[in-house]
C-alpha cells in the first residue's frame, strides 16, 4: 500500500469527498438558512 502513494491519495480523496462534501454542503446551506431568515427577521421587524 505504501508503495503506491497515488493510489491512496486518491482513496484519501474519495473520502474526503463521501465524507467531507456533505458536512460542507450542510453547514452552508444552514448558515444560508440561518442567514435568510435573520434578514427576514431583520427586514419585518424594521416594519412599524
Amino acid at each position: 500500500m505504501a508503495t503506491k502513494p497515488g493510489r491512496t491519495h486518491k482513496q484519501g480523496n474519495f473520502v474526503r469527498l463521501v465524507f467531507c462534501e456533505p458536512a460542507i454542503r450542510a453547514l452552508y446551506l444552514d448558515w444560508d438558512r440561518v442567514a435568510q431568515t435573520t434578514l427576514a427577521q431583520r427586514a419585518y421587524g424594521s416594519r412599524p
